[in-house]
């Protein structure tokens, strides 16, 4: 679920169809919402981000084949991108934030337990993502990233010593 720039709430569900359904609220604050819409894909899992400088929402999803896939829209602005294939060979959910630049960062688990990162190289659809490096470590779980209030992203993990691990931007937009 993500907060429009408007103030609406849209949610993002998996269907039985495998596909990405959503649903918006028609005004902020309102008790009424739209249909379901598909927005097509075969995932397993997805997750939203927005970017609430321009309203750029974003899709991650984990597909079957356990790789991840991105889907952007402007927020309230024009139709859905198609959706793309980031690569790269995941155990968990991703987990997508834009950084204080606007660019967005999309974590995962590899298959050999690590922390994978790829960011967009640019603020606007349609994105194009760097291909995908290990920040290194062994998780026990998928990650989850935030951005911090001074614009830098940190990333949370489960260790496989099971304690608590963190890994932050030296600057927003520098690991």
């Amino acid at each position: 679920m993500i907060t429009n720039v408007n103030g609406s709430m849209e949610v993002f569900v998996i269907g039985t169809d495998s596909g990405v359904w959503h649903q918006w609220q028609l005004s902020p604050s309102g008790a009424q919402w739209s249909d379901w819409s598909s927005l097509g894909g075969s995932l397993v899992t997805v997750r939203a981000a927005i970017n609430q400088q321009n309203g750029l929402v974003d899709l991650v999803g984990l597909a079957m084949d356990n790789s991840y896939w991105s889907l952007s829209h402007v927020n309230g602005n024009g139709d859905w991108d198609v959706w793309t294939p980031l690569g790269g060979n995941f155990t968990s959910a991703p987990s997508a934030v834009f950084d204080g630049n606007g660019l967005l960062e999309i974590f995962g688990r590899g298959t050999d337990n690590a922390l994978y990162r790829s960011s967009a190289s640019q603020t606007s659809p349609p994105l194009h993502f760097t291909g995908w490096t290990s920040l290194g470590g062994y998780l026990n779980n998928g990650p989850t990233a935030a951005l911090n209030q001074d614009g830098r992203v940190a990333v949370f993990v489960e260790g496989g010593d099971t304690t608590f691990w963190t890994i932050e931007q030296s600057l927003p937009g520098t690991w």
